[in-house]
């Protein structure tokens, strides 16, 4: 059976002499291995959408429960992520964390936008890098059943902190990152939600150390 799918790309291991092995998220099954034949070899139409942090359309050859790359057409590579080596590490950090918390086979349309927006955001937006990070946490911690009782870290927040991150759990997806900080409230912003994050996941991530 075959079947179409956006996937983003959070996980790529090379596989045999020439294949890869893929970690895909998609809005409709979630999180999905995928079988990408031939990748590594030079001249596959695959090559590009089958990289990390790629966002394609796939054509999947599903058997027995596992999935085979059959066709592919890259829709965005986010070349401007790919520029700057900060804003590529946090990329690469959004990848490992949606790795982390979704689940496969669970339909996750949410989750998949935020992605697709955190990566936009992060090699568009004029916002610090660091502001567009703690929104795609705090989102997605909400998104994933994990949302934060702010009253209850009240005391170790400041006032521009707390309110940044109820208008996060709150806001139209678009605007996550429409509202303002001073620099001290965005390092309170930034710590608190990377805190939430690794309390909540039980995870270390070689992306944040990297960091």
């Amino acid at each position: 059976m075959h079947k179409q799918t956006h996937a983003l790309v959070l996980r790529e291991t090379a596989y045999k002499d020439y294949d890869k092995m893929l970690t895909v998220l998609t809005p409709e099954d979630g999180k999905l291995s995928v079988l990408a034949r031939g990748a590594r070899r030079r001249g596959s139409p695959h090559i590009a959408s089958s990289q990390l942090l790629a966002y394609s359309e796939y054509t999947l050859f599903v058997s027995k429960g596992r999935h085979t790359l059959d066709d592919s057409e890259t829709i965005d590579l986010f070349f401007d992520l790919r520029q700057d080596i900060k804003s590529f590490s946090f990329g690469i950090y959004f990848a490992e964390l949606l790795d982390a918390v979704c689940v496969e086979n669970v339909p996750c349309a949410d989750i998949f936008e935020l992605a697709l927006w955190g990566l936009n955001a992060l090699g568009r937006s004029k916002r610090p890098a660091e502001i567009i990070k703690a929104a795609f946490e705090l989102r997605l911690m909400s998104l994933s059943g994990f949302e934060p009782d702010l009253d209850e870290h009240e005391h170790r927040l400041t006032p521009g902190a707390l309110d940044a991150m109820r208008h996060i759990l709150s806001c139209e997806p678009q605007r996550l990152v429409s509202f303002a900080l001073n620099d001290d409230d965005t390092a309170v912003l930034s710590k608190a939600c990377e805190q939430y994050v690794v309390s909540q996941v039980e995870k270390s991530f070689a992306s944040l150390e990297f960091m």
